[in-house]
């Protein structure tokens, strides 16, 4: 199983609204790389006819090993519950049906 990309939000406002100088953009983006930011997502959407976008700031990374083990424990530990839980319906359907 390989490593997944990892995304966190970087809570900052961005308040790029309308017109906003190039030199405020650049404080910024120095701003959110000094909190770890790799990304900027701009998502546009739709509301009552007006068109809008949501910005905001994302730190983009491979998990570390610490976070790829954890996941790969839980992932593990769910498939052994699901598979109990299989295990009980089946005895059940088997006592029911007297098979």
């Amino acid at each position: 199983m390989e490593k997944k990309l990892r995304i966190f939000d970087i809570k900052y406002d961005l308040n790029w609204i309308d017109r906003v100088p190039i030199k405020e953009i650049k404080e910024d983006l120095i701003i959110l790389e000094k909190l770890g930011a790799t990304h900027i997502s701009i998502d546009p959407y739709e509301t009552f006819g007006e068109v809008d976008v949501h910005i905001e700031a994302e730190a983009v990374r491979l998990e570390t090993d610490k976070e790829y083990n954890k996941r790969i424990l839980e992932e593990q530990e769910r498939e052994l519950i699901h598979k109990q839980y299989e295990i009980r319906t089946f005895n059940k359907i088997k006592a029911k049906y007297n098979l």
